[in-house]
């Protein structure tokens, strides 16, 4: 049995998915399995996957037809031989170091059983747009949790896959913070920390599950906190009880205002982080394609004076 199952989930990111597969193969801890479920991609991503899969035995490829992700990381989970799950992003890029220094952890800690990492935002080309990072500590990542939104960063992170099923995997409604939802349940099952290692390479791009889907985010984080106070105050949540749940959401942003959107905050994040070269590449990119805003301009001059 493999002490680790690295989780994959992949659809249509044939762009980047050959780099993000060559970080999970180039670990310093080699002892894992790697399951990589392709959820109907229409790219070339399957192609580029079987030749992976060919070259390394580690790899467990499985293609069908599109299901949605809910659905593929349920899979995934039951798939896996592990004791432990470490998930991975198919446009993401991993520190050789990730997988070792979340097993130490493990290995130090048994009553944990989620652990993440820090991250740093990056763009399409692997230019670095921000460092991020989440409280380290139990009691601080369940306040957070609580009271505001995720605070342990899912592509960073690995698991104990009894107790993410225990806990009932990943559930519908959500087809974002599906993440977060099941870190709220698992935490009430064991300790969760996050390392300070910047291990994951997190990628922006418009087609992220989470940046064409960001104006739902707000709705669907509630959701999840919502259901973890009814759980502790009435010990299951209305989802467990097989009960309706509504949602309502913010009016949508067309495809051109939510790119906008998107490169205006990158820009900025990379302009605050000291990551000239990212914030004059998205404000040149924004003033091209919206010479109409002021904002566009305004990232433009701050970016080429290096604030």
């Amino acid at each position: 049995m493999p002490a680790i199952s690295v989780l994959m989930p992949v659809h249509n990111t044939g762009k980047f998915v050959g780099q993000a597969v060559k970080s999970i193969l180039n670990q310093s801890f080699g002892e894992f399995e790697f399951v990589i479920l392709d959820d109907g991609s229409t790219d070339h991503s399957l192609k580029a996957l079987m030749t992976f899969a060919k070259r390394d035995k580690r790899i467990r490829l499985i293609s069908r037809g599109g299901k949605g992700l809910v659905e593929t990381r349920n899979e995934l989970l039951h798939m896996a031989r592990g004791e432990l799950v470490a998930w991975a992003d198919s446009d993401d890029l991993y520190a050789p170091q990730r997988l070792e220094r979340q097993l130490r952890r493990f290995e130090n800690e048994p009553e944990l059983v989620v652990c993440g990492t820090r991250w740093q935002l990056i763009d399409s080309s692997n230019l670095p747009i921000k460092s991020l990072s989440f409280p380290e500590k139990h009691e601080e990542i369940v306040r957070m949790m609580l009271e505001l939104d995720n605070a342990i960063w899912f592509p960073t992170v690995m698991m104990k896959r009894n107790v993410a099923l225990q806990a009932g995997g990943f559930r519908h409604p959500f087809v974002i913070a599906e993440d977060y939802d099941l870190h709220l349940r698992m935490m009430e099952h064991g300790r969760v920390a996050n390392l300070p290692d910047l291990l994951c390479y997190y990628r922006q791009h418009f087609t992220s599950t989470v940046n064409s889907r960001h104006w739902q985010a707000p709705t669907y984080s509630r959701l999840a906190r919502t259901l973890a106070h009814e759980r502790r105050e009435r010990g299951t949540d209305r989802l467990q009880r097989g009960e309706v749940v509504r949602l309502e959401f913010d009016r949508p942003m067309t495809r051109s205002a939510s790119a906008e959107h998107l490169r205006l905050k990158w820009g900025w994040w990379a302009l605050m982080d000291g990551h000239l070269k990212t914030a004059r590449r998205l404000a040149i990119r924004n003033a091209a394609e919206k010479p109409h805003k002021l904002e566009s301009w305004r990232l433009l001059y701050c970016a080429l004076r290096g604030f």
